[in-house]
């Protein structure tokens, strides 16, 4: 997509965006963070593939390579869209993290302004990698590779530790970041498959090796990375169990049961939400990449990637949509974030639809080459 329609639709999206905030929630609901924690994810994860593969010297990227870097100016859309926490920022996180007392949470300036200069030197290190990696210049993209990846992990471990955890203060996880950037390389595949897909259409019977052996060894990394996110959310799990602190188990407590005082406690939606998640993100893909038919096939692969997808939003459903609200002294539970199924779809297909967009050009350029 040309520089100049790209920043159309970039304005488009801030616009929208914008009206869906205000006018659905009136700037009190979390469906920004919410979008912004898969897209940002999958669009800097696309790019890490591609530096991660270089570093490596992995042969499987290189027929993804233009298009994967497509996602460049996706990142500097994410960053662009997440200025527009401002409105919201006093009223989705608690007085605790709002009232500039803490050492870290000093003030709407610095939270916001820290979190968007880390996506835009993430998006900065991207762009240099791409051009130089693109021009065949191995020595000074390498360079970039690293300086890059290091913005990836940063900018994620950041968006998960200072946007998405500080909506449940005081609970913390010093998992929770690892846990982020891993789902952006797994989103990442997922978009790599329906490239794959996308090539072997473009080449109908006439397939080149390269392509084939690069759609396998995709598949082959999914499977390892739905082993590895299991992991990391395990981790997660397994120490804060062990552990048993009382601000840390309140994470899975609230989101497990409901209930209490003068009402039955019983089992919350969220835990079936987050045993779906798991489901979608760990045992079908790991079950059906067992299978050398399903990793040789890319329609199947795409089918098992829009499950993964699926999975992600549960995941994020389960941890933005799950957050408890208390009283102020902390005690007593009041109810759940607000979180908008309408305003969620509505920014989900848009940012989606910019995403298919930029993807599909790549394959237009290669076409009229």
């Amino acid at each position: 997509m040309k520089p100049q329609k790209l920043a159309v639709f970039i304005g488009l999206a801030v616009l929208v965006v914008w009206g869906v905030e205000q006018g659905i929630g009136n700037f009190h609901q979390s469906s920004l963070i919410f979008n912004l924690a898969i897209f940002l994810g999958a669009a800097q994860g696309c790019v890490a593939l591609v530096a991660a593969a270089e570093l490596c010297e992995g042969k499987w990227a290189v027929p993804l390579k233009k298009h994967l870097l497509k996602a460049v100016p996706l990142i500097a859309m994410c960053a662009i869209l997440y200025l527009l926490i401002i409105p919201q920022w006093s009223t989705l996180y608690p007085e605790a993290v709002t009232n500039g007392k803490s050492k870290w949470f000093t003030g709407l300036a610095f939270c916001v302004g820290r979190n968007f200069a880390i996506m835009m030197i993430s998006f900065v290190f991207a762009a240099l990698y791409s051009k130089y990696t693109l021009a065949g210049n191995s020595l000074v993209s390498r360079r970039f590779a690293v300086l890059y990846l290091f913005s990836y992990v940063i900018c994620q471990t950041f968006y998960a530790l200072d946007v998405v955890m500080p909506l449940e203060y005081p609970w913390f996880s010093t998992l929770f970041g690892a846990s982020f950037f891993v789902e952006g390389l797994y989103l990442g595949l997922v978009i790599s498959a329906c490239l794959c897909y996308g090539m072997f259409k473009q080449h109908n019977d006439k397939v080149p090796a390269d392509v084939e052996k690069s759609q396998y060894d995709v598949s082959l990394l999914m499977h390892g990375f739905s082993i590895l996110w299991t992991y990391m959310f395990f981790s997660q799990f397994i120490a804060i169990w062990y552990g048993n602190i009382p601000e840390e188990v309140l994470f899975f407590s609230t989101r497990t049961f409901e209930g209490g005082v003068n009402t039955p406690i019983y089992f919350s939606k969220f835990l079936y939400i987050g045993f779906s998640a798991a489901i979608l993100l760990f045992l079908i893909p790991f079950v059906s990449l067992m299978f050398k038919r399903v990793k040789g096939n890319p329609k199947t692969m795409v089918f098992l990637g829009l499950l993964i997808v699926t999975g992600s939003i549960l995941e994020k459903v389960y941890i933005i949509g799950g957050v408890p609200i208390f009283d102020s002294h902390h005690e007593h539970f009041s109810g759940r974030l607000d979180l908008s199924g309408i305003a969620v779809a509505i920014e989900f297909a848009l940012i989606a639809s910019i995403y298919y967009l930029q993807f599909k050009t790549g394959f237009s350029e290669e076409k009229a080459a």
